[in-house]
């Protein structure tokens, strides 16, 4: 990972540090006055996620209160924007969307790729985090897998409309089929947890997760006895901050406190926190509208994000 030295972030419009320049008082403009006016008032950003996705979001034993690596930034946004961040647990993954798009949060944060079918269905993102595929497989890895191809005619298990339910393995069975070898056999759960109930239990030979949460699954879960992470992420592209392609205010508000954020290197320190530096971006993106250093250089992009 290459990290830019960023001394003074422009997101979209600009902004430098705490805030964008006021030209006519010749002051600088908090970040919270770019906020839209209902935020402003309540003090209140909503966050929209499906609270069972370690290290991003999660409850921690016997606790109601999230935290992750996304609950961390959140946090810290909302900290710029001189507002509270309030998660709201909504466990039905595919509904997030529409439920967002519909005014229920103000935004989403749950581990969501940014995609051309998601933006046409009325969201805009923020990218914030690299993703990919990664594969989980049984302590000692029996049956010696080391990449997708070696699950051709195995039985896997996903999560139901993530990535891998939906991209990765209707595309890995189309290579397979090429090859003249079986389709995987894709087992889709309601969460990941349940998925990996099946990887446990050895009722399938491998699970596909985010490259993102495949390492701390093989870390923490029973001490690291069960599982091992195998293989090199396959995929590639970004997790994105959802928000309602029409709020263009909350969206712009968000990309510069981002900004702000990554210039302070809280960003990099929360990656570092959650075991998350190789999926760190250098910047903060909207999606055909990239956050650039001061003096207008853009970094270099990373190879995920074309």
């Amino acid at each position: 990972m290459r990290w830019v030295s960023v001394a003074c972030a422009v997101a979209l419009a600009g902004a430098c540090g705490g805030g964008g320049g006021d030209a006519k008082a010749g002051k600088p403009r908090p970040l919270r006055d770019s906020l839209p006016a209902r935020i402003r008032q309540t003090g209140v950003i909503t966050v929209g996620s499906d609270i069972e996705y370690a290290p991003l979001e999660f409850f921690g034993a016997g606790s109601a209160t999230p935290q992750g690596f996304d609950v961390d930034l959140a946090n810290a946004i909302a900290k710029r924007l001189g507002v509270q961040a309030r998660f709201v647990n909504f466990t039905d993954l595919e509904g997030l969307l529409p439920a967002l798009v519909a005014g229920r949060f103000d935004l989403v944060m749950s581990g969501l790729s940014d995609t051309p079918e998601r933006r046409a269905s009325g969201v805009a993102f923020i990218d914030y985090l690299m993703a990919g595929t990664s594969i989980l497989v049984p302590k000692g890895n029996p049956k010696a897998v080391q990449s997708l191809d070696d699950l051709c005619g195995q039985t896997v298990a996903v999560q139901k409309d993530a990535e891998q339910d939906t991209q990765t393995v209707p595309d890995q069975s189309a290579a397979c089929r090429a090859a003249g070898r079986p389709e995987l056999n894709a087992v889709a759960l309601a969460s990941d947890a349940a998925a990996l109930e099946q990887l446990r239990g050895g009722r399938v030979a491998a699970m596909l997760t985010d490259a993102a949460v495949a390492g701390y699954y093989a870390k923490t879960t029973a001490g690291g006895t069960a599982f091992d992470e195998t293989g090199a992420p396959a995929g590639g592209g970004t997790y994105g901050i959802a928000v309602a392609s029409s709020s263009t205010e909350l969206r712009d508000a968000l990309a510069k406190a981002l900004a702000a954020v990554t210039a302070a290197g809280t960003y990099r320190t929360l990656l570092e926190k959650w075991g998350l530096t190789r999926a760190g971006l250098e910047t903060p993106t909207v999606k055909g509208r990239r956050v650039v250093p001061s003096g207008g250089r853009a970094p270099v992009r990373p190879r995920c994000c074309a």
